[in-house]
């Protein structure tokens, strides 16, 4: 399988701008964002579909998709964070966490491309407030 657009982001051969990341998965904010704060959870090992995820590696991201969850409510006072795996884009699992404020906002034909540097003070912030509780729990 050729390296998906998130391996080359791990390995440096595309711009990316990563918020967190242990030896299992990273986290960083999409580029096609539905509202502000719209991050995804990938694990680092390329899988095309998320139930071929050993158990072990989908329990881990799915510990960090929760706890980047609660992160991105108090950040942004949503009332809902909602989750997704669609994966028709990219053949490489990637978890969408998305701060909402209506259902609207989960649609994905409604999300829209920013540049690149419109993501830099977004990551900034939820790194902010990753250190500032000491880390995910």
């Amino acid at each position: 399988m050729a390296d998906s657009v998130f391996t080359k982001m791990l390995k440096g051969e595309i711009p990316r701008e990563i918020i967190y990341q242990d030896d299992v998965c990273f986290v960083i904010p999409t580029i096609a964002p539905h509202t502000e704060g719209h991050i995804m959870v990938i694990p680092k090992e390329q899988i095309a579909n998320w139930e071929e995820m050993d158990t072990k590696t989908y329990l881990h991201c799915m510990k960090v998709v929760q706890e980047m969850g609660k992160i991105l409510k108090k950040l942004y006072a949503c009332p809902k964070v909602g989750v997704e795996i669609v994966g028709f884009e990219v053949e490489h699992v990637h978890i969408h966490v998305i701060p909402f404020y209506q259902i609207s906002d989960m649609d994905h034909t409604s999300a829209k491309t920013v540049e690149f540097d419109t993501l830099i003070p977004v990551a900034d912030k939820i790194r902010l407030a990753i250190k500032t509780q000491g880390g995910l729990t």
